[in-house]
């Protein structure tokens, strides 16, 4: 799986609350996910409660994660549900940085108000032809 978007990412958050802040919309990083893990009920209420324990999981998979332009992330959620938790792993198993991953909030799908409208215009995107790049789903929107 990739996929790809922009998050604010918060070091070593500590419970799922603490990456529902307010942000400005420029301290967002472009990410990437690699890996998608899906937890049971349980499995996932541990993790997101208590995000600086060792996690196994984050062991398992975190080499394919790296900071970079775009960083490679994993995206844990919970079985059955949109959203969930992109996770940047720092050390053998532990989360060094995360962010909330809203899957509907991901993909905006009307150009009126997909994520170039709304942030690139102010910051000098280029059209071409009558289109722009959307830089939530990464498609061209004819305008």
């Amino acid at each position: 799986m990739e996929s790809f978007g922009y998050a604010y990412f918060v070091e070593r958050p500590r419970r799922l609350e603490d990456l529902m802040v307010p942000h400005p919309l420029e301290k967002e990083r472009p990410y990437r996910i690699v890996t998608e893990l899906r937890l049971p009920v349980i499995d996932y209420e541990n993790f997101i409660t208590d995000m600086l324990a060792d996690r196994q999981f984050l062991s398992d998979h975190g080499s394919r994660c790296k900071k970079g332009e775009v960083w490679d992330c994993l995206l844990v959620r919970r079985r059955g549900q949109p959203d969930g938790v992109l996770v940047m792993p720092e050390g053998e198993c532990f989360v060094g940085w995360a962010a909330y991953y809203a899957e509907m909030q991901q993909h905006f799908r009307s150009p009126r108000t997909c994520f170039f409208r709304l942030i690139g215009a102010a910051q000098n995107r280029v059209l071409f032809f009558g289109q722009h790049l959307c830089y939530s789903c990464f498609k061209w929107h004819v305008d």
